[in-house]
Formats: C-alpha cells, structure tokens, sequence
C-alpha cells in the first residue's frame, strides 16, 4: 500500500467516524454565572429559564443571570420545613424535596407547599418522581449477628414496596481512635458506586462506575443492558491517595490519623466513569477525562473532551455528586463550580 492509498485510507476511516459521531466534541467556556446569594449549594437544576438549587434546608431559585428570585423551605420539622434535607427534582411544575427520615415536601413552582408525603422510616438519599408513582432510593442496614459489622443495601422504593436492591459500596468499615465508635465508616476510595438517572417521565436507569452494565426500570421491571464498547481504567498513583485522603480530611473538617488511612484497602485501578446524566435522549457517562455519550442500548456515540482535563469534583462523602453538579440545557452545560457560582459551557 502506497502513500496515496494510505491518505485514501485515513479519510475514509475520517467519514466514518464522522457519520458515527465519534470524533471527539470539545468544551468551551462561555460564561461565569454569578449567584448573588452566597450560601453553600449542592445540587443545581435548569427548569423553565430558572435555576433551582438545592442549599442545607431550602430550596433557592434563581435566574439565568445568577440573580436570587425565591427561596422556600427552612430547618424544622413542620410541613415545609427540613430536619435533613437530602435531595431534590423540579417534575411537571412541581418541586419534590426530602427530608430524608420524615417526608417528602412537594412545592409548585412558586414555593407554596402543596403536598406532604410521609416517609415509613426509611432513610431517602435521592428522589425520582415518573407519572406512575414517586421512587426514591434508601438505605437499608443489615448488622452481623455479633453486633460487630454493618452492610448497608441501597434499594429502589416506592412507599410501598422495594424494586431493586444492591449493596453499597462507597463506604467501608476502617479502624477509629474513639472504641465506643459502632461500626465506624469511611468513603471507599474510587468505589463501585450505583448512580440513577430519570430517562424520562417512565423509566429509570440504574448504573455502575466499575461494571460493563447497566439497568433501566420500566413499569416496575428490570432490564439489563451491556455496553457496546469497552472501557479502560486508570491506574491510582501516589498522588490520588493522598488527594483523597485531603479530599476527606478538609471535607470531614478534621485529620484523620495514620492508622485509620492504614486501615484503607485502595483498589488496583480508577473506576471506568465517576458519575452519569441524562442527555438529551441519551445518556452522559463523566469520565476522568472526557464524557462518554451513549444510547440506551449501550452503544457509544461520541466523545467529550473537557477543556481543562477536569471540569466535575468529587466530594467524597461530604456533600454533592458529580451528577448533580453538572446539567446540559440545549448545546449549554452547566456546572456548580467549589466556589457555588456556575460555569457555563458550550458544545463545538
């Protein structure tokens, strides 16, 4: 094969990759969305030109332009009001937001409290309204006969039966200077972790940062899917234990001793992707270095370079997931930046 075939070659290989839509997209970033009320927020929602954002015990909506327009909800234990505040999701011009051990407050879009869900005991970490009923996913302890261990399951709910259920990986038992401590827990470092996407109105999907799987709950029934594509995990150096060992320190505001970061058991390689989203009518997997577009069936439609090789944190477990930092609006992302502003990015 001569110089010319080879040319030939390379722009044939060029078209089809093209018509694939896998040649990689870049980010590029537009703007610095200013939030003129300073409080420390974890989660963001772009809905209806508003910017919905979830701080300790309210709700705090804002324009486009950063600009506060209301908020709602306040610490307490009333209707309304937050004992502990763990999640919320705008749906159908209404806000649900949980109080994670007592009820699930429902608010329309101007902040009147027009529904309460009471809660049977469950301790709800994340909230997933489809038309058919309100799915939230909790947590669910198992203790060892000797009273010594704990094993914590994450289940899909509804408030009258549980769907799905899988053990929770991103904590791990180490060893604590205090004795009197129960079954002290500690963030697994670089976890498989179980992240659930509202597809749309109907179904969930169900993924996992260290499988080739993935679930998508429909009417009450599971359904698995293979990824069309395969991944490839990096190596943790050095320098990624001692980031996460900072990363828990400032996070949990005290310095852990050596023998508790001893205790800790770091897996051979990073997880394939640390988070996913909703995409349009796909899926975004956040990857170290790029996002991973995907279809429902598993198949990898393009890439997404990040302009600075890390536009996402991971805060341990200490406050936000990278799911809910990031959200994509049209050819717009946006993404909660460690100073609660909003970085706003646009698609090439």
């Amino acid at each position: 094969m001569n110089a010319k075939d080879n040319k030939i070659l390379i722009f044939l290989f060029l078209l089809l990759y093209i018509k694939l839509g896998l040649l990689p997209t870049t980010l590029t970033f537009r703007e610095k969305i200013i939030l003129s009320d300073k409080t420390r927020i974890y989660k963001i929602q772009i809905y209806k030109n508003k910017i919905f954002a979830k701080a300790d015990h309210s709700v705090v909506v804002f324009n486009l332009r950063g600009v506060k327009k209301r908020e709602f909800g306040r610490k307490g234990e009333g209707p309304g009001d937050f004992d502990l505040f763990s999640d919320f999701f705008v749906s159908q011009d209404k806000v649900y937001a949980v109080d994670s051990y007592r009820k699930i407050n429902c608010f329309n879009l101007k902040g009147n409290l027009i529904q309460v869900i009471k809660l049977k005991n469950k301790k709800v970490g994340k909230i997933l309204p489809l038309n058919s009923n309100i799915f939230y996913v909790y947590d669910k302890w198992k203790i060892s006969s000797d009273g010594k261990k704990a094993t914590i399951f994450k289940n899909i709910s509804d408030n009258d039966r549980d769907f799905f259920s899988i053990k929770d990986e991103s904590k791990t038992h180490a060893y604590h200077p205090r004795k009197n401590i129960f079954f002290p827990w500690f963030p697994a470092p670089f976890c498989n972790r179980m992240i659930c996407v509202r597809l749309d109105l109907n179904r969930i999907g169900i993924f996992f940062t260290r499988e080739n799987y993935f679930y998508i709950f429909e009417n009450k029934l599971l359904s698995k899917t293979l990824y069309r594509f395969n991944f490839k995990a990096q190596p943790i150096t050095a320098y990624d234990k001692s980031s996460f060992f900072k990363a828990v320190d400032t996070g949990s505001k005290m310095k852990w001793p050596q023998k508790t970061k001893k205790s800790i058991n770091f897996p051979r390689g990073k997880e394939f992707f640390v988070s996913a989203i909703k995409w349009d009518k796909n899926i975004a997997l956040i990857g170290y270095q790029c996002l991973f577009i995907i279809s429902e069936n598993g198949e990898l439609l393009k890439t997404i370079k990040y302009p600075n090789n890390r536009v996402y944190r991971v805060m341990a477990d200490f406050g936000g997931y990278p799911e809910d930092l990031i959200c994509k609006r049209d050819k717009l992302i946006f993404y909660l930046n460690e100073d609660y502003d909003i970085n706003v990015y646009e698609l090439n």
